[in-house]
């Protein structure tokens, strides 16, 4: 009976030291992943509006027809019942400004289209969570290429 306990014994220690040998690899392992070492490339976004030639790039009726057709990234619901409520063309600078430290990725100067949309507006997290609702939330577009390049939310319907 012994012999069983002891060999029981130098079974689990052999296994436990197997267990933090392996850990030890991962850990060895996610340390040895490199930087890249090319230059930044410009962020590229998704195809969204058409550009037209002149000051103005797009309208509030493009970035509406976009938002009313078009499912933002983790938002669920009634897509007919987005509305744009305002669209301005700013720097990337004022952008990040606004939206307390969020880059787009672009130069500082260059223009982007940052729209505010009321809702209702419902985005999902992590299952098995429930759509959240939010009363505004916004979509930034490239003025150049009219790529959209981001999209969230600013204002909790019930708080």
């Amino acid at each position: 009976m012994s012999t069983i306990v002891a060999l029981l014994g130098a079974l689990v220690l052999m296994l436990t030291e197997a267990q933090a040998s392996a850990q030890g690899a991962k850990e060895t392992n996610a340390l040895q992943l490199k930087l890249p070492t090319q230059s930044p490339q410009r962020p590229k976004g998704i195809r969204a509006l058409e550009i037209k030639p002149g000051r103005v790039p797009f309208t509030t009726n493009d970035v509406a027809l976009y938002v009313q057709t078009h499912r933002l990234a983790k938002s669920v619901g009634d897509l007919s019942q987005l509305r744009v409520e305002s669209l301005e063309l700013i720097t990337a600078r004022e952008l990040t400004t606004r939206l307390q430290g969020v880059s787009t990725g672009l130069p500082s100067r260059e223009r982007v289209g940052f729209a505010i949309i009321r809702g209702p507006i419902y985005f999902t997290g992590p299952r098995p969570g429930k759509p959240v609702e939010f009363e505004r939330g916004y979509v930034v577009f490239d003025a150049s290429t009219g790529n959209l390049l981001m999209s969230g939310s600013l204002r909790l319907a019930r708080e």
